[in-house]
């Protein structure tokens, strides 16, 4: 019999997008499929009446008395789920048809997979698609040190598989679930990283998950102030959590190195934000000022450091960091600071 794969959606007061996540669950072809609703908006009926017309199968449907926060509210789906395995949804995302399928059996051909990652396409708030995983030979499953590697070094294009997944529910408790981090930024991060530590991480050649840009979803609306904070919290979750400190005692070589990718790869999330939607947002002082709310990355800080330098016209031609730096005293010193302290 196909063990029991359940795929839950968290809702929020965002109810335009809900049909076509229901009905790309409807869609699947596996059979074994517990679905979970679950409202955190006090919407009231209106949630159960949208499942009633888009999802024909019959579905588990849960309410919160009062709105908690997002990171409590993932986790409440994972102490509800009696499946197998376990797939959180966002409500405004869509699964292919053979998501389920095919990262199912990649799972259940080797034991040894705490999780497995789908191909990835980018679409728009209208559902059309903006980019998509280019095609890659790639093996069917890596080791989570090989993973962790990949994914932060954007090898494969991976970045964009730790959004949604397939994985372990049992492990998923065992690892302490979703991390408490600021307004559920990094936390698909956490996760992910904590199911790779001393497993197998299965890649799927087919199953696809579409993944939809919105500037109001919670990676892209924060001030910077609040990215930032779930950053730093982040790079505390690395050097705190029980589950990851564990690994880290048994294994020192090895997380030191694998640390400092998952250290980097968040700094280019903050960077790609700074780069793009806070310059655009921001004014050019403030939006100098959010470069630094970062604890010390050197080679964040090289990136910051040259992109502040860039446009002024005194530096035109110069193409080393450190002689455009010795231009100007200030940002030399703080250079050197952080040089010193990301040591």
């Amino acid at each position: 019999m196909e063990p029991l794969v359940t795929i839950a959606i968290p809702v929020y007061k965002r109810l335009d997008y809900l049909p076509t996540a229901l009905q790309s669950v409807a869609a699947q072809t596996y059979s074994n499929i517990e679905l979970i609703v679950s409202d955190n908006g006090l919407n009231g009926q209106a949630i159960p009446e949208i499942i009633r017309q888009h999802y024909p199968k019959g579905a588990v449907f849960r309410q919160n008395d009062s709105i908690a926060d997002p990171v409590t509210h993932f986790n409440q789906l994972v102490a509800a789920a009696t499946g197998n395995y376990f797939v959180l949804l966002c409500d405004d995302d869509l699964l292919g048809p053979g998501f389920v399928a095919e990262l199912t059996m990649l799972l259940e051909q080797n034991p040894n997979a705490a999780v497995a990652v789908p191909r990835w396409v980018e679409v728009n708030p209208a559902g059309v698609e903006l980019n998509r995983q280019k095609e890659y030979a790639r093996p069917p499953y890596l080791s989570g040190d090989a993973y962790i590697r990949a994914w932060c070094l954007n090898e494969y294009e991976l970045r964009g598989t730790t959004v949604t997944h397939l994985a372990r529910t049992e492990l998923i408790r065992r690892c302490g679930g979703y991390a408490a981090l600021h307004r559920a930024l990094y936390t698909d991060d956490s996760l992910l990283a904590k199911l790779a530590l001393g497993h197998e991480v299965a890649i799927a050649q087919l199953a696809t998950f579409y993944w939809r840009v919105d500037e109001k979803s919670l990676g892209h609306a924060g001030h910077y102030r609040e990215v930032a904070l779930a950053c730093r919290q982040y790079l505390h979750f690395l050097d705190t959590d029980p589950y990851i400190q564990a690994f880290a005692t048994a294994y020192p070589a090895r997380w030191k190195q694998l640390k400092g990718y998952l250290r980097e790869a968040s700094g280019e999330y903050y960077y790609t934000l700074w780069t793009g939607q806070f310059r655009n947002e921001l004014p050019y002082t403030t939006w100098a000022r959010a470069a630094f709310a970062l604890p010390p990355m050197w080679n964040y800080y090289e990136r910051v450091l040259s992109e502040l330098l860039l446009p002024r016209p005194v530096y035109q031609g110069v193409t080393s960091l450190r002689r455009r730096l010795r231009q100007n005293r200030f940002l030399h010193r703080l250079y050197q600071r952080v040089k010193y302290r990301s040591a």
